[in-house]
């Protein structure tokens, strides 16, 4: 594992925070919308929005892996925890669609 420098990480970290806003809010767009939808296109909308936080999730603990900073990681392992809280609630809410 190369060794990252602090700032290098800080970029890595803000780059990972921005993408994350992006996706979050591109994915309120669709989630607002869910009331003018149909039950299969409610579920499709979750699940999308479902798979993409796996990915970011997954690009986060790979950053969590390669930090030196023991802060830092328990700020991104946090943020991993409330991603997946927000794809339990979606996969709970895919069901009660279904």
């Amino acid at each position: 594992m190369p060794w990252l420098r602090p700032t290098a990480t800080l970029k890595c970290v803000s780059t990972a925070a921005l993408t994350l806003k992006q996706l979050v809010n591109n994915n309120l767009k669709g989630v607002g919308k869910l009331a003018t939808m149909t039950a299969p296109q409610q579920v499709q909308q979750l699940d999308q929005c479902i798979n993409e936080c796996k990915n970011i999730v997954s690009e986060l603990q790979n950053l969590t892996q390669r930090v030196n900073n023991t802060e830092l990681q328990s700020t991104l392992k946090e943020s991993i925890h409330h991603l997946e809280m927000c794809m339990h609630e979606c996969q709970y809410a895919t069901k009660a669609t279904s």
